[in-house]
């Protein structure tokens, strides 16, 4: 009960310590978002700039923005194959990359998403997203850094 206790905390104290650092975040994703190009993210390019605009009466929560993150990598890696533009403008035209979408993702087997999405980390407290490594102590979900 103690060690469940503990992994409970050390996911707390992670989460916690990203949403200290939203606004360096929403910096981040702006610079990215920039960077998409292809007409069929225009609209989600939009959205982010609105969303995270400082005047903005509605403040982004981390969670929310971590889902825009993960997005506009998605987008930025689907903009580099031609092939991939209708799924582009299908993820772009999302208000927000959720775990249904990032689990219908996975299930298309298209290596340059299953890279983006081995890679990144969903802010969620879903049960068996997180594991916890039994040498270090520390929180992951796909490779514990200590290894």
């Amino acid at each position: 009960m103690e060690e469940r206790m503990e992994r409970v905390e050390s996911l707390n104290d992670y989460f916690f310590s990203r949403s200290t650092k939203v606004e360096e975040r929403k910096t981040e994703l702006l610079i990215q978002v920039k960077s998409l190009m292809s007409p069929s993210t225009e609209e989600f390019c939009k959205f982010v700039r609105t969303s995270l605009d400082s005047r903005s009466k509605k403040l982004i929560s981390s969670t929310d923005l971590a889902a825009l993150e993960i997005q506009a990598k998605l987008l930025q890696a689907l903009e580099t194959d031609e092939s991939l533009a209708n799924l582009t403008k299908s993820v772009g035209g999302l208000k927000s990359a959720n775990m249904n979408t990032i689990r219908d993702l996975t299930e298309l087997r298209i290596p340059v998403i299953e890279e983006i999405l081995m890679n990144i980390e969903i802010l969620s407290y879903e049960e068996g997203l997180w594991k916890h490594c039994p040498n270090c102590k520390k929180i992951f979900q796909t490779k514990c850094q200590c290894s």
